[in-house]
């Protein structure tokens, strides 16, 4: 799966009137790899809080 493919598939938000396309501003910035990593890191967090209620 190329990037070009995995920025369609996942990132990309048409407006129901189509005049404006939206996507994360993460990816824009800095690439789809770099926002597929600080979506990762915010899961790692939200795992870690999860396992801190727990104990």
């Amino acid at each position: 799966m190329t990037l070009k493919s995995l920025f369609f598939r996942f990132f990309l938000k048409i407006d129901a009137r189509k005049d404006f396309i939206s996507c994360s501003v993460e990816y824009l910035h800095s690439g789809g790899r770099k926002a597929l990593m600080l979506k990762a890191e915010g899961r790692r967090e939200e795992r870690v809080k999860r396992d801190k209620v727990f104990l």
